[in-house]
């Protein structure tokens, strides 16, 4: 029993290193954590979910904001949707993040669907995703839109909403408990995740060198819970802005 639940825990030591910086430093605070804290355990692991419900969002956002005759009836549903749930970007909470996910992963869905479209509407539908993405193999937007994730946004958002409506004092027991609840939620999103974020890279750009018609990118890699960067010369057929991520 020690034994798989150490073997557990140290893959998922190793787990957290093929994150985004900003997710990876979350489940490196909540394990640096003294190991009867749950109470700010668990708190570490609604601040991780919510994290990562947002950072999926600013990037299917930021897809669909890149091509506005796609997005241009999107935005209006969306802001109605949120609208209705007393949701909003100027206030932005978990419940926010989860509706977009859960909106614009469908319409991610929509468009990598090959059923039921005829071979060249498919063909062009799952070209113009990989444009949206910059991803020519998919596997970003395939990874993004999947149900599981949106789920597992969905359960840890009403774990969430509940613990916060039960005001008081939260004892030990519970605390473990809602410990080991989110830590199970963590290894739903690792098993839907997969190795997404082995192929796709967080990187700030620091410099750049144009030679022979192609830019050498200085760039920092931000993956991992060490904020040293390792960084690296990507070479490119376009210049990085420094100002963003």
């Amino acid at each position: 029993e020690s034994g798989v639940k150490q073997h557990a825990s140290e893959s998922l030591d190793q787990w957290f290193e093929t994150l985004p910086f900003p997710l990876a430093s979350i489940l490196r605070a909540w394990q640096a954590t003294p190991s009867q804290d749950y109470k700010t355990k668990y708190e570490h692991l609604l601040h991780f979910f919510q994290g990562t419900a947002e950072f999926v969002s600013v990037i299917l956002l930021s897809a669909f904001n890149s091509n506005d005759a796609v997005f241009a009836p999107h935005r209006q549903k969306l802001m109605e949707t949120m609208q209705k749930q007393n949701l909003s970007f100027n206030r932005a909470t978990f419940g926010t993040w989860k509706l977009v996910v859960e909106y614009l992963g469908k319409q991610t869905r929509d468009l990598l669907n090959e059923s039921g479209k005829n071979p060249d509407n498919a063909k062009n539908d799952r070209a113009l995703c990989a444009e949206m993405f910059a991803d020519p193999s998919l596997s970003l937007p395939d990874a993004l839109s999947r149900k599981d994730l949106a789920s597992i946004f969905s359960a840890t958002n009403k774990m969430r909403n509940d613990w916060s409506g039960h005001s008081g004092v939260v004892g030990q027991e519970e605390a473990e408990f809602r410990n080991q609840q989110l830590l199970a939620e963590v290894q739903k999103l690792r098993k839907t995740t997969a190795d997404t974020w082995a192929e796709t890279h967080l990187i700030n750009a620091i410099q750049c060198r144009p030679r022979h018609r192609v830019f050498e990118n200085e760039v920092a890699v931000l993956m991992g819970s060490n904020n040293e960067f390792l960084k690296e010369t990507r070479t490119m057929g376009m210049w990085l802005d420094v100002e963003r991520l």
